[in-house]
């Protein structure tokens, strides 16, 4: 009889013990110790002035975003972040919300209790952001002694820029707090300088070397008419456990006069976007290699072009400021790769550049793209320029050819007031063209739909035939620009053809 009561009870302590092994396999996935994992924010309205590929991008984006924190009812979920904050082994998560009580965002900190199995909300950041599309958070080790920091960045309504840090522990009562080590405000930029660390550090053997923190501000004691600005490096403090000023120096700007200072910048997006609408090159660098920036304002995209390569960017947003503006744009291929440009002008044909990726990226104390850039004396038309030499003008050329034309596939196109035509089984497709002068060299500019016209900029050619043939055809050459003029790529040319009316 005992043997027969033994046996059940060990039958019935196995079977517990897989029920309970089972539930906390099957239903709850228990965090691991993993890198920092961050999902750009969006907002509801973050994609009302993009085109619809940009928009299917964000809503798959959208579904990726899972707060493991309880939120309220009036609480929309921004961005989530995950990472271990109190040391304990289990991957917390920081998320970002905005309240339907309040415009700016907020940052609560859920800490996971093993016990519980389930994520604990253990306290909330409110932060000055109002601009969605400007504000980022992440994690990393700036103070060099292997701690995760908590760090947030974006702009306030009155378009100042705000960093500020947090660092985790343990108090003596046992409770998790979190204990503000960066607190910087501006109304230029601010940016964390990601030194290189030594291979003792990537191997945990010593401490690493602190990120210093650069901030640009306006100097107020000067006039308006003035764009020196004030340099102020902020370096970490042991003893304090606290980030503090080092040292500040003067950055001479020039002085540029009111009436000037009025048509470029007025105050509002759109004058100080048509100031930059053109080609810019960088003016000197630390290379033998010059680069290019386009802005093109009609198609709101900012091109880089270095060498035979050229990289596309749709501005996403732009924030005014009283020095220049700073600029949020997305690559057009990979939406999720960003860039931030804080643009100062210098004068009335030159600007000066702080290109940062973001707080997520590696942002070394001088990038390839920052410097000082200068107006291209390029001359932009959008209109018909009347001509008697058709290479010099290649919308004349187009425009003198009544018939319409087509690719090689089929698929007509037709040239008629500064538009791209294209016509398939579909219906058609427009696109805004114009011409751009470059030393006296006049090309084609395009939107690019990445299937037909691939490139901005294209030179137009005849292709001579033989004098019995009736085809007529043209080629368009995708080119870069430069300041000696232009350079064909190796990609490949367009060829239309002549479509011969038949009776």
């Amino acid at each position: 009889m005992k043997k027969k009561l033994l046996i059940i009870f060990i039958i019935i302590t196995f079977i517990l013990g897989a029920l309970l092994i089972g539930r906390f396999v099957f239903f709850h996935q228990k965090p691991i110790m993993t890198g920092s994992k961050t999902i750009v924010p969006k907002s509801k309205d973050s994609a009302t002035q993009n085109t619809t590929s940009s928009l299917d991008s964000e809503e798959k984006m959208q579904v990726t975003l899972t707060s493991f924190i309880p939120l309220e009812s009036d609480e929309t979920l921004i961005g989530t972040h995950s990472i271990d904050l109190n040391n304990d082994t289990f991957e917390d998560q920081i998320v970002a919300i905005k309240k339907s009580t309040s415009p700016f965002i907020t940052l609560i900190v859920g800490l996971y209790k093993p016990k519980l199995t389930k994520y604990e909300r253990t306290m909330e950041i409110a932060t000055e952001i109002s601009q969605v599309k400007t504000f980022s958070f992440t994690t990393m080790d700036i103070t060099g002694e292997r701690k995760n920091t908590l760090l947030y960045s974006g702009f306030t309504d009155t378009n100042d820029s705000v960093l500020q840090a947090f660092n985790g522990s343990v108090n003596d009562y046992g409770v998790f707090v979190m204990h503000k080590i960066v607190d910087l405000k501006s109304d230029g930029s601010i940016y964390i300088e990601q030194i290189q660390r030594t291979d003792a550090y990537a191997m945990s053997l010593v401490n690493g070397e602190s990120f210093p923190i650069w901030v640009y501000s306006s100097d107020t004691e000067n006039n308006k008419e003035s764009f020196d600005q004030i340099q102020t490096k902020y370096t970490w403090d042991k003893t304090f456990q606290m980030y503090s000023k080092q040292y500040e120096t003067r950055v001479a700007g020039n002085k540029i006069a009111a009436k000037e200072l009025a048509r470029i910048q007025d105050g509002t997006v759109e004058t100080f976007i048509s100031f930059l609408d053109g080609l810019w090159f960088q003016s000197a660098n630390k290379t033998d290699e010059t680069r290019y920036l386009f802005f093109d304002k009609a198609e709101n995209e900012i091109v880089f072009l270095l060498d035979q390569i050229q990289e596309i960017y749709t501005i996403t947003n732009s924030t005014i400021r009283r020095s220049g503006i700073f600029m949020s744009a997305a690559n057009k291929s990979i939406q999720n790769l960003t860039r931030r440009l804080d643009i100062t002008l210098v004068s009335t044909d030159t600007i000066r550049i702080r290109l940062n990726d973001d707080l997520r990226m590696s942002i070394k104390s001088d990038s390839v793209w920052d410097g000082q850039y200068k107006k291209m004396t390029g001359k932009i038309q959008n209109t018909e320029k009347k001509t008697n030499s058709l290479k010099s003008n290649p919308i004349s050329l187009l425009k003198t050819i009544k018939e319409p034309w087509q690719f090689l596939d089929g698929n007509r196109v037709s040239f008629e007031n500064n538009q791209f035509i294209i016509h398939n089984d579909q219906g058609s497709q427009e696109f805004a063209i114009s011409q751009i002068e470059i030393k006296g060299k006049t090309l084609l500019q395009c939107k690019s739909d990445g299937k037909y016209f691939t490139h901005k900029f294209y030179d137009i050619k005849k292709i001579e035939m033989p004098k019995d043939s009736s085809k007529e055809l043209i080629e368009l050459i995708p080119v870069l620009v430069n300041t000696d003029g232009y350079f064909p790529t190796n990609e490949a040319t367009i060829k239309l053809e002549r479509v011969i009316a038949t009776n």
